[in-house]
């Protein structure tokens, strides 16, 4: 009896530890993808085209409250860029981008950034995007907009303005992309991240298509992030910041 209780025991644990296996190696294959490419930094870096809803035909028959809700589907574009080109990538923003080229250390050669200190659409209409605009290579070019942390009212603007310029980047072979803006710590004075978030959320949504989001807003709130004034970052928070946007739209291995 005490051997048959045993032999159960073993084959209890056995089993348990097959589980445990497996789910493992699926937990791996899930966080390589399907076919093994790496990934970006983390999932909140992958850049993607704005979501966007898939038409689903109303179904023919009655269903349950549970099926209805799954019959509209986020659609997500994953950006596949083109392996052939060394992008040359350009940063257009604020203050906050003036401090990360003072903390980053990058090849000249192939960044560039056009920022300054306390400036907002205006400035980015006025100066910033014809200065983005010159520096655009032939070979292919990434721009990175980041602005609006100092006028978060004018995310209507922003979007317009945006997509005005839009097909004409494109066309001349540029990727676009809008960095969210990103939080500020808890208690800063003029600005909340709760403005922050839907400053975030009603760009994407009035964003064209053809401009990829890139959600460092939540890769921040999730990682963790430095401010000594509640809104400018330490250089580790700047570092981590650059190292992941330029990982996301790097050309795959």
């Amino acid at each position: 009896m005490i051997m048959n209780a045993l032999i159960v025991l073993v084959g209890v644990f056995l089993l348990f530890a097959g589980v445990l296996l497996f789910q493992e190696v699926r937990g791996v294959q899930a966080a390589q993808g399907t076919d093994g490419r790496r990934k970006s930094l983390v999932e909140h870096i992958t850049f993607v085209r704005r979501p966007i809803r898939e038409e689903k035909p109303a179904p023919a028959a009655e269903s349950s409250p549970a099926q209805e809700a799954s019959s509209e589907a986020t659609v997500i574009e994953v950006f596949e860029p083109d392996t052939t080109v060394d992008c040359f990538t350009i940063f257009v923003g604020d203050s906050r981008t003036v401090q990360m080229k003072k903390a980053v250390e990058y090849d000249s050669d192939k960044v560039a950034f056009v920022a300054e200190s306390g400036m907002g659409y205006d400035w980015f209409e006025q100066n910033g995007l014809w200065q983005a605009n010159s520096l655009i290579r032939s070979g292919g070019t990434n721009i990175v907009i980041n602005m609006g942390v100092n006028d978060v009212g004018d995310v209507q603007k922003y979007a317009k303005l945006v997509n005005r310029h839009v097909d004409d980047w494109v066309t001349r072979g540029c990727n676009v992309f809008y960095m969210s803006v990103n939080p500020v710590s808890d208690g800063f004075p003029t600005l909340s991240n709760s403005q922050i978030a839907n400053f975030n959320d009603t760009l994407q949504e009035l964003l064209s298509p053809d401009v990829y989001w890139i959600d460092t807003y939540h890769f921040l709130m999730d990682t963790g992030f430095s401010a000594g004034d509640g809104l400018h970052y330490s250089n580790g928070t700047y570092e981590k910041l650059y190292a992941a946007v330029m990982e996301t739209i790097a050309p795959l291995d």
